[in-house]
């Protein structure tokens, strides 16, 4: 029942031989959840000879995502302290990692909201002493966050902040930038990607310039070299220029322009997204009919598909501009 807890199902699980890392640590949690502190933390000490694996796949798992599910756990149980040692060390992989999964990317955003909440980080302002370069500014705010522009011009400054708070404190230093050129190349790893424009005879057209009214087709091909064995859940997302409609309901033309199968398709108003699996070596066409509704410039952004769960696997096309003249 909602809002209850189901001991007679956890206690079974518990006493399952085996049972995985990830598993009983999300175990601890309930148990704690529930009130029985106690058996949550025989679960937490329990030594585990199991390595951590990466199981995308299989459960969406790896052993950052862990790592979250034990900060979550280790919250529920009030041991703080070693919360906040796990949190440095999560932080510390979460920001030098290139690519991270949505599911890494959710337990842990979870993980740390629970756990400052649980331990009232800055809940009554921020107070301490901002070092920049040795310059000392005092910091006193009601609010749970602050932030400084604390360098130009590429010059990268020393920084340290003295916590004065009640709660706990995270520092992040980040930088921003305009980039040198608004051009946008084409990108393939282990994926290759291919765009054709189409007017609703099946005739290659330029989309560069069209029309307002137009209505026109949009071909999306997309192969795997095998280069990276067979892909699972790739996501395929294409953006479309602010001045462009996209009609969900215009079928496939009697037969002529067919999409290949796929696990969902999500239309929005500015973007199609597109879930399937390609074996090495297959081929999959998307099709999907468009407007040019609104007259003026605008950005083509690039089209985008990348593994959901594998990195090192993706391919994009270059962004350009469109036209939508009378």
């Amino acid at each position: 029942q909602l809002g209850n807890a189901q001991l007679g199902a956890m206690n079974r699980l518990r006493e399952v031989k085996g049972l995985p890392p990830s598993a009983r640590i999300a175990l601890a949690g309930a148990y704690a959840v529930a009130g029985n502190k106690k058996v949550a933390k025989s679960l937490m000490d329990k030594p585990s000879k199991d390595k951590k694996k990466e199981e995308f796949y299989d459960c969406y798992g790896s052993g950052l995502r862990d790592m979250a599910i034990e900060l979550e756990a280790l919250t529920l149980l009030g041991e703080y302290d070693k919360a906040a040692t796990l949190l440095r060390a999560l932080s510390a992989q979460f920001v030098d990692r290139e690519w991270l999964s949505t599911q890494e990317i959710g337990t842990t955003f979870l993980a740390v909201e629970r756990f400052a909440k649980a331990t009232k980080t800055a809940k009554n302002g921020l107070e301490g002493e901002l070092i920049v370069d040795g310059q000392r500014q005092s910091i006193d705010t009601k609010g749970n966050s602050f932030s400084r522009v604390v360098g130009s011009n590429g010059h990268r400054p020393k920084v340290s902040f003295k916590n004065a708070s009640s709660g706990m404190v995270f520092l992040t230093l980040s930088e921003t930038g305009k980039p040198m050129t608004h051009k946008v190349g084409a990108t393939s790893n282990n994926l290759t990607l291919e765009v054709t424009y189409a007017d609703l005879e099946g005739y290659v057209i330029s989309p560069k310039l069209l029309g307002m009214g137009t209505e026109f087709l949009v071909q999306v091909r997309v192969h795997n070299p095998g280069t990276a064995g067979r892909l699972r859940q790739l996501a395929l997302n294409y953006g479309l220029p602010a001045g462009w409609e996209v009609r969900s309901d215009a079928g496939d033309y009697n037969g002529k322009f067919v999409s290949s199968p796929c696990f969902f398709q999500d239309f929005r108003d500015d973007r199609v997204l597109t879930y399937f699996d390609l074996n090495p070596g297959e081929t999959r066409e998307y099709y999907f009919t468009l407007n040019a509704s609104y007259e003026g410039k605008f950005a083509l952004p690039p089209v985008e598909c990348s593994a959901l769960y594998q990195a090192g696997v993706s391919a994009s096309t270059a962004g350009s501009t469109v036209v939508v003249g009378h």
